[in-house]
């Protein structure tokens, strides 16, 4: 079964359910469950099936911060990126 590493910060919002939205750089074609692990303690911690990936801009993402919880760590990383596209990954 494949893994998804995840910072502990993010996997916990997604393991109580706050969270079911990962974004990341690239795109997946995976749809399938998978195992979601800690990056800080490198175990496996649960599961996820993921179900789409799709390209959003910056703008899009800000729209969602209830399913994603990533709002204030986007506006950090988005200084020039405005417009660009970035995917995100529903689980």
């Amino acid at each position: 079964m494949r893994c998804l590493k995840i910072d502990d910060k993010w996997l916990t919002l997604i393991l109580n359910g706050s969270k079911s939205w990962e974004i990341r750089r690239t795109n997946t074609k995976i749809r399938e469950q998978i195992t979601l692990g800690n990056t800080k303690t490198m175990c496996y911690v649960g599961y996820a099936t993921l179900i789409d990936s799709v390209e959003m801009t910056i703008e899009e993402l800000l729209k969602h911060n209830d399913k994603h919880q990533a709002n204030d760590f986007i506006n950090k990383y988005a200084k020039g990126r405005r417009g660009q596209k970035e995917r995100k990954t529903l689980f």
